[in-house]
């Protein structure tokens, strides 16, 4: 079964990046932002998939020195991306490093922005036997 969790670091991203690819790829899926310096409020997008990236390749990873990696993920939306400076996987409770999980159905983070802001980025596969027309009317009526 596909479940892994823990402190992102330069030497597991490659193995992260693969079990992102893994659980998103040929799925649609909903994404959800929620960050400090917007008070916490929701940014929700759905029926997201994979698609956009360089030569195809809609999940990478990029070894900026032997102590910064990033995992870059392209979806239909745009790009999104974890960093990390982290070598050896601690837990921060802080989540100066980020923390991640990646389950069958979902991709999940917590990090800090680059000014230090908390962030937390959830990525859940839809099931395509559910209606999500209620939360598209619910997101729509919100936003009049």
């Amino acid at each position: 079964m596909l479940e892994w969790y823990g402190t992102l670091t330069t030497k597991n991203a490659d193995l992260v990046a693969a079990l992102i690819l893994r659980c998103l790829d040929g799925h649609k899926f909903t994404t959800v932002h929620c960050c400090e310096y917007k008070d916490f409020k929701p940014e929700v997008r759905l029926h997201e998939q994979l698609e956009g990236g360089r030569d195809g390749v809609n999940v990478s990873v990029h070894h900026h020195s032997e102590t910064h990696a990033q995992i870059i993920i392209c979806d239909s939306y745009g790009v999104d991306g974890i960093s990390t400076t982290q070598t050896e996987g601690r837990y921060d409770p802080d989540f100066n490093a980020p923390y991640v999980v990646v389950t069958p159905t979902e991709v999940r983070w917590t990090d800090r922005t680059p000014e230090g802001r908390l962030r937390h980025a959830v990525r859940k596969i839809e099931d395509e036997r559910e209606d999500y027309r209620f939360v598209e009317t619910v997101l729509a009526e919100r936003s009049n």
